[in-house]
């Protein structure tokens, strides 16, 4: 608050006329002067008390007490902004590497599970085709051994006809009886093959299953003098290759071939009938028939 200067007192005025001014009077007599009055005193301006001051500089202590602390509160409203701003950053930041992480991760287990996978199915084919390979190679030995057990039970079976037909022929000759002319000469190559082909022609084969038509069957019968079949003598001579049911089923294969292909009979020298009149056919797995 301004304080007011103090100006000079104005000099006290006189108390009565001036000491001259009876001497300056008129002449003619006493002078009637008017009364002066005296003029105002003015009243000198209050001086600022003490509590005033008191008052008025803890005003201004209070003012500035209330900007220091506008100014503190302002400067924690922005520390708290910037705080909370950091927050918010760190947390988003956090959010990112975690969803982060979470995506490499399911990436590497889901490269980790197409890998296993592929493995596995690797092993699989592998195994597959190790066990194919080895089955295959199982059914090609079986084959071959059947085979060569199959010549060589032929080569047995020739063997041991080609014996008894020279033994039966000794003897016959020996006994002056009348020897082949009793029995008569054998079929030549050329009726046998005659008389195997006929039976071929009615041998269906695609009837059968994968084991019967690969196992060998030899079918024994009887037949008249007219070529016909005794078909009660129908039998299963010998077998191999198979197992009895796969035989079975070949056995029938020929055995309807023989009846079927009779028609009238079968065209074989009559003068050869002791030759033709008991007969053994093989029935090979290659297909070909044999007649014994």
């Amino acid at each position: 608050m301004p304080i007011a200067r103090k100006r000079p007192n104005a000099p006290p005025l006189p108390n009565g006329p001036p000491k001259n001014a009876r001497q300056n009077a008129p002449p003619n007599g006493p002078s009637r002067l008017p009364p002066t009055r005296p003029p105002p005193r003015k009243t000198p301006r209050r001086q600022p008390r003490a509590a005033e001051k008191a008052e008025a500089d803890k005003a201004a202590a209070d003012r500035a007490a209330a900007a220091e602390r506008r100014a503190a509160a302002a400067a924690e409203a922005e520390k708290a902004e910037k705080a909370a701003a950091e927050k918010a950053a760190a947390a988003e930041k956090a959010a990112a590497e975690k969803a982060e992480a979470e995506a490499k991760a399911k990436r590497e287990a889901e490269a980790k599970a197409a890998a296993e996978k592929e493995a596995a199915e690797k092993r699989e084919a592998e195994a597959k085709a190790k066990k194919e390979a080895e089955q295959a190679a199982a059914e090609a030995k079986a084959r071959e051994e059947a085979a060569a057990e199959r010549k060589a039970k032929e080569a047995a079976e020739a063997k041991a006809a080609k014996e008894a037909a020279e033994k039966q022929a000794a003897g016959s000759g020996g006994s002056g009886g009348g020897g082949a002319a009793a029995n008569g000469p054998p079929l030549s190559q050329g009726e046998k093959d005659g008389f195997r082909v006929a039976v071929e022609a009615c041998w269906n084969r695609g009837s059968l299953s994968t084991e019967a038509s690969e196992t060998k069957v030899s079918i024994a019968f009887s037949m008249g003098q007219d070529g016909k079949v005794d078909k009660g003598s129908l039998r299963m001579h010998s077998h191999s290759g198979g197992s009895d049911a796969a035989a079975k089923q070949a056995y029938e294969a020929g055995r309807r071939a023989i009846l079927m292909c009779e028609k009238g009979g079968y065209n074989l020298p009559s003068e050869k009938y002791n030759r033709w009149k008991d007969v053994i056919i093989d029935f090979n797995p290659s297909g070909s028939a044999r007649i014994q």
